[in-house]
């Protein structure tokens, strides 16, 4: 019997689900670090976004009854493209918001561009979440989701320049908080520059972020320019 289009179809559709299938049904924790190449949204005519779109930019199974999801809902600003991403946790037939304009001073134009998942026991993690600008990329902003089994935390750093974040697995809700300083922004892409730390704790429900004295570099930029996220 020829296979008929809408058989093929199902076929195809089962191969595609069955890992997230598996993975939800094992509620373990599984470390994963990915980039990730947004989508972009279609332009009228005009040159402007159509509105009404919803862009689909992640989706994490975290257990059986928890799924994060990053979208868009961009729209023209006044100046620069807003992408207004949104963090939403599906838990157990609950669905919660959190938009990155509310987390992130300057988060509604920021679009995902990195994810990663480091696990504290086999039922628990924290997911890192890298958002860039989509205009310029000079700055990037940072969410840390929290979930274990009886809950699930979002929370945000603060805007950075051209920085990123370092995890260490040894001082876990620890992390560093790199970032250009203003002046150094405006170099060229390539030019070296000096950056400035911060030491940020992050509890239940906020973070704390201290700088350090001083600045380090200059260091190559490509430092962070490939990744984002840095876990040791």
């Amino acid at each position: 019997m020829k296979p008929t289009p809408k058989l093929i179809l199902l076929v195809l559709s089962s191969l595609i689900l069955a890992p997230l299938s598996l993975w939800a049904e094992d509620a373990v924790c599984r470390e994963m670090h990915r980039a990730i190449t947004p989508r972009n949204p279609h332009y009228g005519e005009d040159g402007r976004i159509i509105l009404g779109q919803s862009l689909l930019q992640g989706r994490i199974m975290v257990n059986a009854t928890t799924i994060v999801k990053v979208v868009e809902f961009p729209r023209d600003g006044a100046d620069l493209d807003e992408y207004n991403s949104t963090i939403i946790i599906e838990r157990d037939s609950r669905k919660k918001r959190y938009r990155l304009r509310d987390l992130i001073k300057e988060g509604e134009g920021l679009r995902l561009v990195e994810i990663a998942i480091v696990c504290g026991t086999p039922d628990s993690s924290t997911i890192l979440l890298a958002f860039d600008a989509g205009a310029t990329g000079a700055a990037e902003g940072f969410a840390i989701i929290k979930s274990s089994p009886k809950s699930i935390e979002v929370l945000a750093l603060p805007l950075v320049l051209q920085g990123g974040i370092v995890v260490k697995r040894s001082t876990p809700y620890e992390l560093e908080l790199w970032s250009t300083t203003r002046s150094d922004a405006s170099l060229c892409e390539a030019c070296p520059k000096h950056y400035f730390v911060q030491n940020c704790k992050y509890g239940e429900d906020n973070v704390v972020c201290t700088r350090r004295p001083g600045l380090v570099g200059p260091l190559d930029p490509d430092r962070f320019m490939m990744r984002r996220i840095m876990i040791h």
